[in-house]
């Protein structure tokens, strides 16, 4: 992936990062910028300024002042249950 147009530019880290997720065409970054690539776990504002300049000259995202911007949070109820021993039933 190193040899392909405007990766070899990137800095190490960013690499790294699109290359643990899979990241390795031109098309890949333009099907996840920005949003997409913001949720990519170690993927911050700093390596979507590299993207940009690379891959996107004229474009520059700026999140709305109070957007939440990454990964969601993964601890939910749904997926983690509390303990059944915290919430008796009603008896």
């Amino acid at each position: 992936m190193r040899n392909k147009a405007g990766f070899n530019a990137l800095s190490t880290r960013t690499f790294n990062i699109l290359a643990r997720h899979g990241v390795d065409t031109v098309e890949d970054i333009k099907a996840l910028y920005p949003q997409k690539l913001l949720r990519l776990h170690g993927f911050g504002m700093t390596g979507l300024r590299e993207i940009e300049a690379i891959f996107f000259p004229t474009l520059r995202y700026e999140p709305h002042r109070y957007e939440k911007i990454g990964r969601p949070h993964k601890f939910t109820y749904e997926r983690f249950p509390p303990p059944p021993h915290l919430f008796p039933p009603d008896t």
